[in-house]
């Protein structure tokens, strides 16, 4: 059985976004990067902002189309190859 794990998260008034600090870390690298993450319950994939790409130094291997929910079509990189 997988595990699932639960955070909570308080605010001192009503809030439309569910924001958490993360870190980033690529396998081998010897630095990290810290930011705040957007928690999208609804996702099907997992998405990082263009600036945060640039950042890491790190490379798309391909793009795809995707509609958000303010009804946008971005393209985007796979997170994997049988998406």
């Amino acid at each position: 059985m997988e595990k699932a794990y639960t955070f909570t998260k308080k605010y001192d008034t009503i809030s439309r976004v569910l924001t958490l600090p993360i870190t980033i870390k690529l396998a081998g690298a010897t630095s990290d990067y810290e930011t705040h993450g957007i928690i999208d319950t609804g996702a099907v994939v997992s998405i990082i902002s263009r600036n945060i790409v640039e950042k890491l130094g790190v490379y798309p291997q391909g793009y795809r189309f995707m509609d958000t929910a303010s009804e946008q079509r971005i393209i985007t990189h796979p997170a994997r190859a049988d998406l």
